[in-house]
């Protein structure tokens, strides 16, 4: 018995030294592996991995970015879904200062009210949005600063996060880039403005298309002439609206602008009302698309003979006698006819093209097609005479389900293109984009405006996302190359039914009390306004002891009511942050307690077997 109680000792020794030795090797390799970070993204959408457009431009660094964040983190009364998402932007700039090694830093700020952080938030430009009437004023913006130039986010809106990392590269590429991208613009259509006479004969200047004034904040538009033999390399993107009559000589100048990287948006037009077509007699539509033989060369057909007419994308006109009527070669394209994946297009709601033609496309070597718009599958193509006319019971009967297909009427080439001229050769060319769009009117102000009045001045309102299409297109094209390769980010919301319905029911308890609160301090205000009011326009009268007292008590409950209504939040967003821990506690525990609860049972099995 003796020896089997030192042999039993021995083996508990020996299992306690070996613990502590696992101990301490477990300890060692963690000191030993510490200085490598081992990071990796379990997101199904990979929201935490950055595009190879930001790894490139963030290498490209030359001097030191600051990046500033702005929120109100620690005010209780700010929504929860808020604080996921600046969580969210906060990790994702921490991706950034990873990958710089020190050229990008990160600041982040919290705007209390009367904060030197809520000045300079202010003198930066960010814009305090009050959540409620009495609620808090609310700072959710990012500034970046390089030298002495500064750029910024004024507000990061949950709704865009699939675009939070394209406008993060957007900001980087304006603090740091030398002077801003110039963009060449072809056409023969007034689009950058001209001179213009009133009825007095007095000369003023039409600022063009109201798309391309809006270009005019950000890029330096230049005019090129529908007959250069030369393309200068140095513009960021050149625009070509409606090009006709070409001659060989402006198309070879294209094509060695592509060949050697440039990037180029076309926007062809089978029937353009900007350009007066639709009032000239046919024979004047006879004539062909200039740029057919370059498109042929990449692997595009288009026939500018033909508009593409879609009984599900029809928009309403007015008819002759007032009437409306559905004319299907005016499309109005919604989400469901634009590319939602792609920087460009994934913002886009609702967008009109009036008489627009199509492309197809075999595209051969390296070039990569992307069709950004699209029509339905029930769309079929009219000629353009036919579609010039108007008249709806032809258009429609025109319709037959046998021919119907989808078009693609926005389509985006990458790669290197090969040249149209023999004596060209571009296999050994940069790489290049093209956006080729079927249709220019677009761009015209009756299709994406309208004149509106503000404090005065006219303006012109969108009508549509026209507009954010092409400031989206030129931005991605002519901005940078590195944004050419930023993708549409994944959307990390997963809503979980159940508990917004437990948030609602949490919510809804305090909606009533708060609501009874809001009335009682507006009361009290307009009580505070009348007596002040008395009180400045007979300033030399003096107060009445009732007066007197009837302020002082309004100011003590307006206080009281303020103190009340800020209780309530607090516990309303406690109660929320509460059941979001029970959440995460369920979340955290639940499997390993499983998992314990099938050792136990395995366990007990087990020996009730062996028994």
């Amino acid at each position: 018995m003796r020896h089997n109680g030192a042999l039993n000792c021995f083996l508990k020794s020996y299992r306690l030294l070996g613990l502590a030795a696992l101990a301490v090797a477990l300890a060692a390799i963690n000191i030993l592996i510490s200085p490598w970070v081992i990071r990796q993204d379990i997101t199904e959408n990979k929201l935490y991995t950055l595009s190879q457009g930001t790894i490139d431009l963030v290498a490209s660094l030359e001097h030191p970015v600051t990046v500033k964040l702005y929120f109100n983190s620690s005010d209780p009364q700010i929504p929860v879904m808020l604080k996921q998402y600046a969580q969210q932007v906060r990790e994702v700039l921490n991706e950034y200062v990873v990958l710089s090694h020190g050229d990008i830093i990160l600041e982040v700020y919290d705007p209390e009210p009367d904060t030197r952080a809520e000045d300079w938030a202010l003198r930066y430009g960010l814009r305090g949005q009050m959540l409620s009437p009495a609620g808090p004023v609310l700072y959710f913006g990012l500034v970046m600063t390089c030298g002495d130039k500064d750029a910024l986010i004024p507000m990061l809106d949950p709704r865009g996060a699939s675009m939070l990392e394209y406008r993060i590269d957007q900001l980087l590429v304006k603090v740091t880039e030398e002077r801003r991208p110039v963009v060449g613009v072809m056409s023969e259509l007034p689009v950058l403005g001209h001179p213009v006479a009133d009825v007095m004969g007095a000369t003023g200047i039409d600022r063009g298309w109201a798309p391309f004034v809006e270009l005019r904040d950000n890029f330096d538009l230049r005019s090129v002439s529908s007959a250069a033999t030369h393309i200068d390399d140095h513009l960021s993107s050149l625009i070509m609206v409606n090009p006709r009559q070409l001659s060989d000589d402006t198309l070879r100048a294209i094509d060695t602008y592509v060949g050697q990287g440039g990037h180029l948006i076309v926007f062809v037009d089978p029937l353009s009302y900007a350009g007066g077509e639709a009032e000239e007699i046919p024979r004047a539509m006879d004539r062909h698309c200039s740029m057919t033989q370059l498109f042929e060369k990449w692997g595009i057909s288009y026939n500018p003979q033909k508009v593409v007419a879609d009984l599900q994308a029809a928009s309403p006109i007015k008819g002759p006698r007032g009437q409306l009527l559905e004319n299907p070669v005016w499309l109005s394209l919604y989400r469901g006819g634009v590319q939602p994946d792609h920087i460009i297009t994934s913002q886009l709601a609702t967008l009109l093209f009036p008489a627009a033609g199509a492309f197809t496309y075999v595209v051969t070597g390296d070039l990569t097609a992307v069709p950004l718009l699209h029509t339905s599958k029930s769309s079929y193509t009219v000629d353009a005479r036919t579609a010039k006319t108007q008249n709806m019971t032809r258009l429609r009967a025109l319709y037959k389900e046998s021919d119907t297909e989808e078009h693609v009427i926005a389509l985006l080439l990458r790669g290197r293109f090969p040249s149209a001229f023999d004596s060209e050769n571009h296999a050994l060319g940069k790489t290049a984009a093209v956006l080729l769009v079927g249709d220019s009117d677009l761009l015209y102000n009756p299709f994406c405006t309208k004149p509106s009045s503000r404090y005065g001045t006219s303006v012109d309102q969108p009508i549509n996302d026209n507009i954010a299409f092409v400031l989206n297109a030129v931005e991605n094209m002519a901005g940078s190359d590195y944004l050419l390769n930023i993708r549409s980010r994944g959307n990390n919301v997963y809503p979980f039914t159940i508990v917004q319905q437990m948030l609602r029911e949490v919510q809804v308890r305090y909606i009533a009390q708060e609501q009874a609160l809001e009335q009682q301090l507006a009361a009290t205000r307009a009580q505070l306004k009348a007596i002040e009011q008395q009180n400045e326009q007979a300033p030399q009268l003096v107060l009445t002891e009732t007066q007197r007292n009837a302020l002082e008590t309004s100011r003590k409950q307006e206080y009281q009511i303020k103190q009340q209504l800020r209780t309530l939040r607090r516990e309303l967003t406690g109660d929320i942050e509460r059941l979001g821990m029970l959440i995460k506690a369920v979340n955290m525990l639940l499997m390993p307690l499983l998992v314990c609860l099938f050792g136990i049972g395995f366990w007990l099995i087990r020996r009730v077997r062996a028994s």
